[in-house]
């Protein structure tokens, strides 16, 4: 028999779910707690119990997606030894992973700025652990000599920051248009530059 913290906390992560489609659909401004209750088949104060606010329940949504991309990012990742290699899957499960979070897409485009305060802390996180991981690759790269980089911090702002304006990109383009070669033309240019040596 289940005891009431793991009721609850299977209660929630059914909330976050349905209210990730919800704010994926309509977004966070136009998703009200009463559209959330419903689909969860709650009535709206019992959504209350959970979160204290819409807000609330929004910076779990980016937690969740987060967590999802990052755990996926680092699955990945470990299954590759090169760390050449690790940086192109980490660039192409970047690029189709965050596509797939609608939520934490808008967040990471800046395009949530519909989106209250309490959110600029889920982005920073999200950063923050994006470039622990990029870092992580860059020095052992360094260490195996493989990367020549003076900066590896500096570098890895410099490939977030570059993946971004790529997403923006494809998806003013729309994404369709993008196919597997078109990521692997990306990934050349990305890692071998257009100058020949």
């Amino acid at each position: 028999m289940r005891d009431m913290g793991e009721i609850k906390k299977e209660r929630k992560r059914k909330i976050v779910e349905e209210a990730s489609k919800l704010f994926a659909k309509y977004g966070s401004k136009k998703t009200s707690l009463e559209d959330i209750a419903e689909a969860t088949g709650l009535v709206k104060t019992s959504l209350y119990y959970y979160f204290k606010s819409k807000e609330e329940l929004f910076q779990a949504v980016i937690k969740h997606e987060r967590e999802i991309l990052i755990d996926s990012l680092q699955k990945e990742i470990g299954n590759n030894s090169s760390p050449l290699k690790k940086l192109q899957v980490y660039v192409i499960k970047r690029i189709n992973g965050i596509k797939e979070l609608v939520n934490l897409y808008k967040l990471a485009m800046g395009s949530a700025k519909e989106s209250m305060p309490l959110i600029e802390k889920e982005r920073r996180q999200f950063f923050r652990i994006e470039k622990e991981l990029v870092l992580d690759i860059l020095n052992e790269g360094i260490q195996q000599k493989t990367f020549h980089i003076g900066n590896p911090e500096r570098v890895a702002i410099v490939i977030i920051a570059t993946l971004r304006g790529l997403e923006s990109t494809i998806r003013l383009y729309d994404a369709r248009q993008f196919d597997s070669a078109d990521l692997d033309s990306i990934l050349n240019i990305f890692l071998y530059g257009i100058v020949l040596a």
